[in-house]
C-alpha cells in the first residue's frame, strides 16, 4: 500500500494498526483473522499465507481469480485447521433469512427450480483508472463474476446447496468493447446466461449483465417448490 493511502486509512481509524506490507500483518500475534479485499488475482496468494500464518480469513468473492487458485485456498484450510469463509452477504439478509426458514420447515414442499437475473442498463460496466474488474487476467471474469456470482450462490443455498450435475451457459461481450474509455483493456463477458442442473432434478437458470438494452437496472430471485400446488390440489 502506498504511504498516501496508509495515512488516509490511518486518519479514519486513528487508533488501528497498520502495515505497508502485507507479511508484516501476518506477523503480528495479535491478529486473529484476515479480510481479504484486493482484486481477484490476489485472493489466492493472500488467503493461503494468511491461513498458513495461522490467520481466519473471510474473502471478498470470488475466492479465487481461478479453479485452481480457490483449491489451494481450501487446500489451506484444511491444513491449517482455520476457518475461511467468502463474504457472500445475500445469504444474510432478512429476505434471506425468511425463505431459509419457511425451506427449513418444509414450506415449500419439493424445491425444483430457481431463477434469478440481474441486468444493469448501458452504461453499468466497471470504468475509471486502475480498472482491474474489466480485465481477465485480474479479474477472472466479467459480470458473471462481478455481481452475478451473489445471486447466483444465495439461489442455490435457498435451494439447499443441491450437488451441480452439469452446466450450461453462454456469455457475451456487445457494449465493452465498443466503449472509447475501456476498448482496448476489455476482454471479458458484459452478459452472460447459464442453466445449472442438480442431483434430483431441480435447476437453476441465471442471466447477469453490466450492460444490456433495458431501462433501469432489474434484481429478482425466485424459489419454485410444489407445496402450493398440494395445496390447491386439496382444496379442489
Amino acid at each position: 500500500m502506498s504511504k498516501e493511502r496508509l495515512e488516509a486509512a490511518g486518519a479514519v481509524a486513528p487508533g488501528a494498526r497498520r502495515y505497508r506490507q502485507v507479511r508484516s500483518l501476518l506477523k503480528d500475534r495479535y491478529v486473529d483473522a484476515v479480510s481479504v479485499c484486493l482484486p481477484n488475482h490476489i485472493h489466492a496468494r493472500v488467503a493461503v499465507a494468511a491461513l498458513q500464518a495461522g490467520k481466519h480469513v473471510l474473502c471478498e468473492k470470488p475466492l479465487a481469480a481461478t479453479v485452481r487458485g480457490a483449491r489451494r485456498i481450501v487446500g489451506a484450510g484444511k491444513a491449517s485447521g482455520r476457518k475461511c469463509m467468502v463474504a457472500m452477504k445475500f445469504r444474510f439478509t432478512p429476505e434471506a433469512h425468511y425463505i431459509s426458514r419457511e425451506l427449513s420447515r418444509g414450506a415449500f414442499g419439493e424445491v425444483y427450480y430457481g431463477y434469478t437475473h440481474y441486468l444493469r442498463p448501458v452504461g453499468g460496466i466497471p470504468t475509471g483508472t486502475g480498472n482491474w474488474f474489466i480485465t481477465k487476467a485480474r479479474s477472472g471474469g466479467g459480470a458473471l463474476i462481478d455481481n452475478g456470482v451473489h445471486l447466483l450462490d444465495v439461489n442455490w443455498y435457498l435451494m439447499g446447496c443441491p450437488r451441480p450435475v452439469y452446466a450450461f451457459g453462454s456469455t457475451y461481450a456487445k457494449f465493452g468493447p465498443h466503449m472509447d474509455a475501456i476498448r482496448d483493456s476489455f476482454d471479458v463477458e458484459d452478459f452472460g446466461c447459464g442453466l445449472i442442473k442438480f442431483d434430483g432434478g431441480a435447476c437453476i437458470y441465471l442471466d447477469n449483465a453490466w450492460a444490456s438494452m433495458v431501462d433501469d437496472t432489474v434484481i429478482g430471485l425466485r424459489v419454485l417448490g410444489s407445496s402450493l400446488w398440494r395445496n390447491w390440489a386439496r382444496s379442489r
